[in-house]
Parts: C-alpha cells; sequence; structure tokens
C-alpha cells in the first residue's frame, strides 16, 4: 500500500535526519524506491501525497520523540507518555487511511485504532474532514523549492501554535498549491520529507539552544549543516522543475557531516547543484568508469568495498596553476632519484620500513606503503584532486585490484607476483583465494622477510624467494597453471624488460597482468599527461613495453587480453594502466 510505503520513508527519513545511518537503510530506500516509481508510473502525484507525507514526518517525528525519552528513562517512564505514544499513533493510522482513499476513494477504511481519544492539539486542517478552501490571498510563489518549504514550516506552526494566523495562511497555500507533478518526478517526494524532516529537527534544536545555553555549539553546528542540507535540497527541486535561476547559497557542511551528505545523495539520487562547495566524493559510477572496458560487469566482492565517506575529495581548480608549477619545479631540479639495476638499497630501506612497523603489532595496515600513505593531490581523469584521507589512493586501488584478481585469477592453482615489495597485495590475494597457493618475489631481503613472517606469525599460505627482474633466476620455476602479475615493478626496469620477458616465455604461465605506468596511453595534446610522460622519461620508468608487447603479438608469439588506461595515480603520474596478456 501507498502509505505503507511513505510511512516507511518518513521513518527513514527522519532517522537519518536527527541521528545515524544503519546499514539496512540502503537496502530499504532501493526498495521504496522500486515501488515509488511502479506506483507513479503514468499518473501524476496529487499535492493531497505531499500534504499526508509531510504529516505523516510531523507525526512519526512526535512519535520518535516520545519513544526516546521513553527509552532514556530506562522503563521508568509514566503511563500517560505510554498512552500519548497509542493516541499519536492512531493520528497516524487515521493519515494512512487518508492516503489510500486518494487511491482508491472507496475503501474508507484500511487501518483500525483511529481513535486518538481525549487527545489534544492534534485537531489540523488535514486531519479533518473539512475543505481547505478559501479565496485565495496570495500568489504562488514563482520559487517552488521555496513554496514548498514554507509549507512544511507552516504545518509544524499549525501543530505548535494552533493561532488562527498560522491556520489561515496555511490554508491559503494549501490551495494555491497548482502545480502538477509528473509521476516520473517521485524523487521529490524523497526532497520534500527531508524539508519536512530537517524543518522539525532544527526547531528544536533552536529551542534547546534557548533552553540551555550549554547546547549552543553543537546546537548551532548541527543546524548550520541541516540548514545547508535543506538549501541543497531546494536547489535540487529547483532543478527538478527547470528553475535554475534561483540557486541558493549559504552551503557550508562541516568534514563530520559528509558522510551523512554523501550518503543521502547516493541512495535518494538529489543530484548535487551546487557547484560552490569545499568537497565532493569519487562516485561507485566513477570509480567502475576507472576500472572497466565496455559491457564489463565490477566484481561483487569489489563492489562491496566501496564506501562514499573513504572516496572524499576536495577540487583543486583554484590551485592548478600551483600545481603544475611545482611538477614542473619538481622535473626542472630533478627532485626524485632515477630507476635501475643499481637501487635495490632504497628498496631495501623502504621496505625495512614496513616491517619494522609490521613487527610492531602484526597489523597489516602497516605494511601499506608509505607513499600510498599521503595527502598530496591525485590524479583523477584528466585533473587533481586533493585527498581528505591519506588511503584515498589505497581505497580505490583496492577495489581495482580486488576485481582484477577476482575475474582473472580464478581457474588457475597459482600466483605469482614479481616485485611483491611489502606484500600487501599478496595478504589481497589470500583474503580472496585462501586456498591457492600464493608466491611473493622481490629483490630485497625485507620484502622476504615480511612473506616469512606473514607465513609464520598470520600463518598465511603464501612463499617468499629473492629474485633479480634485470637477472632473472631460471632456478625459480613457474609451476603449471599458474599466474603473473606486477604492480608498479615494470616502471623500474627503463627500457630493460626483454630478460624478465624471456623468463616469461619460457615459464609459460596462464596470464600475465602488469598494473603499471605504460607511457603509449598517455595523451601529449593534454598538458595534464604531457607533464606525466615527461615525468616518466627523466626517471627512466619503463618506455617501450607496450609496443613490444604489440610487436610480439603480431609475432603470434602472445595473446593481450585486456588494455585499459587507469585515469588515477599520484601528482605525478598514472600508476596503475593494466596489460593482460598470455603467452602463446
Amino acid at each position: 500500500m501507498i502509505s505503507e510505503i511513505l510511512d516507511k520513508l518518513s521513518i527513514i527519513i527522519i532517522r537519518i535526519t536527527t541521528s545515524q545511518i544503519v546499514k539496512e537503510d540502503r537496502t530499504e530506500i532501493n526498495e521504496i524506491e522500486k515501488k515509488l516509481k511502479k506506483f507513479f508510473l503514468k499518473k501524476k502525484i496529487k499535492k493531497e501525497y505531499i500534504f499526508y507525507l509531510n504529516l505523516l514526518i510531523l507525526i512519526n517525528y512526535e512519535i520518535w520523540k516520545t519513544k526516546d525519552k521513553m527509552f532514556n528513562k530506562k522503563g521508568n517512564f509514566k503511563k500517560n507518555e505510554l498512552k500519548l505514544s497509542h493516541q499519536i499513533n492512531s493520528i497516524r493510522n487515521i493519515i494512512k487511511n487518508k492516503i489510500e482513499t486518494l487511491n482508491n476513494p472507496k475503501k474508507f477504511t484500511i487501518k483500525s485504532n483511529v481513535d486518538k481519544e481525549d487527545l489534544k492539539g492534534w485537531d489540523l486542517q488535514l486531519l479533518s474532514n473539512r475543505k481547505y478552501k478559501s479565496k485565495p490571498k496570495i500568489q504562488r510563489d514563482a520559487n517552488i523549492a521555496e513554496y514548498l518549504d514554507f509549507l512544511t514550516i507552516l504545518q509544524i506552526k499549525e501543530k505548535r501554535f494552533y493561532d488562527t494566523q498560522s491556520k489561515k495562511l496555511l490554508i491559503n497555500y494549501l490551495n494555491n498549491f497548482k502545480t502538477v507533478i509528473d509521476g516520473n518526478n517521485f524523487r521529490i517526494l524523497y526532497a520534500i520529507a527531508f524539508l519536512a524532516s530537517i524543518n522539525n529537527f532544527v526547531w528544536d534544536i533552536k529551542n534547546k539552544i534557548v533552553k540551555k545555553s550549554l547546547n549552543y555549539h553543537s546546537g548551532l553546528a548541527n543546524a548550520q549543516n541541516l540548514n545547508s542540507l535543506r538549501n541543497e535540497i531546494k536547489n535540487y527541486i529547483n532543478f527538478i522543475f527547470n528553475n535554475k535561476s534561483v540557486e541558493k547559497t549559504g552551503i557550508f557542511y562541516e568534514a563530520s557531516f559528509y558522510e551523512k551528505l554523501i550518503f543521502i545523495r547516493d541512495c535518494f539520487k538529489i543530484v548535487k547543484i551546487t557547484k560552490k562547495e569545499k568537497f565532493n566524493h569519487i562516485t561507485l559510477f566513477e570509480i567502475k568508469k576507472l576500472i572497466l572496458n565496455k559491457n564489463e560487469q565490477l566484481e561483487k566482492i569489489a563492489e562491496n568495498i566501496y564506501k562514499p565517506n573513504n572516496f572524499i575529495y576536495y577540487p583543486t581548480e583554484k590551485f592548478r596553476d600551483q600545481i603544475i608549477k611545482d611538477i614542473i619545479d619538481k622535473i626542472q631540479n630533478k627532485k626524485f632519484w632515477i630507476s635501475g639495476k643499481n637501487k635495490v638499497n632504497i628498496w631495501q630501506k623502504g621496505w625495512g620500513e614496513n616491517f619494522k612497523n609490521f613487527s610492531k603489532n602484526k597489523n597489516s595496515k602497516n605494511l601499506i606503503p608509505k607513499f600510498l600513505s599521503k595527502k598530496l593531490p591525485l590524479r583523477f581523469g584528466n585533473r587533481w584532486i586533493k585527498p581528505q584521507n591519506k588511503n584515498l589512493e589505497f581505497n580505490v586501488v583496492e577495489i581495482y585490484r580486488t576485481h582484477i584478481f577476482k575475474k582473472y585469477f580464478k581457474m588457475v592453482d597459482n600466483v605469482y607476483e614479481f616485485g611483491c615489495g611489502s606484500s600487501q597485495h599478496l595478504i589481497r590475494l589470500n583474503q580472496i583465494y585462501p586456498q591457492k597457493k600464493i608466491i611473493g618475489l622481490d629483490w630485497s631481503n625485507a620484502s622476504i622477510k615480511i612473506i616469512n613472517s606473514l607465513k609464520n606469525k598470520k600463518k598465511i599460505n603464501i612463499q617468499g624467494f629473492k629474485f633479480n627482474l634485470f637477472k632473472p633466476n631460471y632456478k625459480i620455476k613457474i609451476k603449471p597453471n599458474s599466474a603473473i602479475f606486477t604492480v608498479g615493478t615494470m616502471e623500474q626496469l627503463g627500457t630493460d624488460y626483454t630478460n624478465f620477458y624471456k623468463y616469461i616465455i619460457v615459464n609459460k604461465p596462464k596470464i600475465v597482468i602488469h598494473f603499471e605506468t605504460i607511457e603509449e596511453l598517455y595523451n601529449e595534446n593534454l598538458l595534464f599527461d604531457y607533464l606525466a610522460k615527461i615525468y616518466d622519461n627523466k626517471r627512466n620508468y619503463l618506455k617501450g613495453y607496450l609496443t613490444f608487447l604489440q610487436k610480439k603479438e603480431k609475432e603470434k608469439k602472445i595473446k593481450i587480453l585486456r588494455l585499459k588506461k587507469f585515469n588515477f595515480g599520484s601528482m605525478m603520474h598514472d600508476s596503475y594502466s593494466s596489460i593482460i596478456w598470455k603467452p602463446l
């Protein structure tokens, strides 16, 4: 029944507005979305649905406050409080019945328990059978969002004050609502419910501040976040009705509110209209665009990792010139070391620090490379972003690698990572495939120590070998039905990759996967990519490898299965483009 759908919607929105999000909310909202879409298909949304939805918010908000008060008393509540809860619930049933008669006028009573007994203060216009007609005394504002917002406030005032002036103004607003809402725009019901919930809650916050000054700072911060959300929702409503000339400003969120705001935008499909905003987040859709080729589906295990609050960033458009200047300065003044076969000590030191930190408490988070845990700008799409969380780069890679591992390593028995470094990828592989044999190879002694520690202390099914890609050890053989992968390893070879390629061909793995910087995939017509290519060349990173593999493919020696530019990486370059191939 539509009344139950709207009632459920109002309860969820009140909880999200006033307290916290629970894990079931996303699933329940998706179900509500499907039911509303089906119900209003090829229909107009009658204005009464809006009026009664506002009342449901008002009633459920009062029920929530009453139950919250009773809960805080831990069972020591008064009988009249329990009675009040039942009386208010009877009013909710009255509203539900009225909603159902909108859909089916012949069905007069659906809900029983509609006797509010001696309850006072709830003689509301919409609860009565009186018509709310009156001579128009106001002109409906062209700004539909302001009109709907003020309507919710008038309905709150009618309940809280019950004064003649508020009632008359409410009757005029009810009577003057002439906007026709197409059923395809059913999401406007979300927006209206949020306006009603926010206005109820902010009203109470202000009352608490007045009564007790100690509530001032926390109350003010909460009210500011909610008022900002209210303005954003009003912009969204005007956007739906193509009234884009009246954009609300004054939208300032505290960082503590970001998670809730992102959830609201994602779940309720509330389009962000405001351009002047301090933060944004990488959406799941954008991550899929980064990772997937056409007609490819993201593996479920990878999709389940996504939590919007882990992907928050700040736009950097205002600082773009400064970022470019910093990149040029770094390149010109060579503020980096050059990769090559004599740099093993650098990696020994880096992985040694990871091993030292991991040895203290055996926390796998200490194996995340330090260069992935910085708040420097990151490349995303064709622009730079500033991460809110130092682990943003790792969070994106976590979804990416999980998808690739799950999709391409299903059918093999053994997986070898060459240049395994801190072993972070081996740990993830073991979580996905605990029964597979996982082997890590690196030229650093510290890496092998990490593997042995993981094997002995964490009981992870992995094995480690020392291995130099510049001078492959053919005594280390790849077992039948195996896969090979590298992550940021090939880049250290520069143009000296033929020895490792020959080693791979001799051992004939089922599949080879590279997550690397691939210079051929940069677009030199874009300054953004051009600078990255110059940087890679200056550092003697992987050069000509894709062209080399494409030549081998023409010679029928290998087959390239997948090629994807991954438009994401550190400030200086794209680090994770993928080449997947197999020997023939």
